[in-house]
């Protein structure tokens, strides 16, 4: 049984790296859709579209989850965030079921951990690969090959530093 009730499934721009995004966005569904299965009732996804991408985050990652068999009705989509911080604030305002989990890479968890004190929402954020022990095979590959390599996540760290700074 999940110990979590509402998973807030971050989005991932795809703009500088679109494969790589998408290879992360799997791997945050793949996660998701594990603690579905363990008891979580409701994933969110509420990414916009953002710029140069044909289609919402939200999109992108509610046909991931229907992919990986999670029924719609446990899957609230919304296309209306373009931002980390947003997304905080409207998962407040829906203000779903606790205890609330946030799925996002490892290298944007400090960034994410400080904005929820910011914002004030009461949730734990964790990566995909944290979840590893619960995810069924594909599960599983969805979310080591979302994996950054080790140049990635230099790189990723340091844009989350620019980040937290502003």
């Amino acid at each position: 049984m999940s110990p979590f009730c509402s998973v807030l499934i971050l989005g991932k721009e795809l703009r500088l790296d679109p494969d790589r995004g998408l290879r992360e966005l799997k791997a945050r569904a793949a996660a998701a859709s594990a603690l579905f299965r363990q008891g979580a009732s409701t994933l969110f996804t509420l990414e916009a579209h953002l710029r140069h991408q044909q289609d919402s985050g939200s999109a992108i990652v509610q046909k991931l989850l229907l992919e990986l068999g999670v029924p719609p009705s446990a899957i609230f989509a919304e296309n209306t965030t373009c931002s980390t911080r947003a997304e905080l604030e409207r998962l407040r305002q829906l203000a779903p079921p606790p205890p609330v989990l946030i799925l996002t890479a490892s290298y944007h968890l400090p960034r994410v951990r400080k904005l929820l004190l910011e914002t004030g929402v009461s949730a734990s954020a964790h990566a995909p690969e944290g979840l590893l022990h619960l995810a069924s095979p594909q599960e599983r590959r969805w979310i080591l090959e979302g994996l950054p390599n080790p140049t990635t996540l230099q790189q990723e760290k340091k844009r989350e530093q620019l980040f937290s700074a502003a």
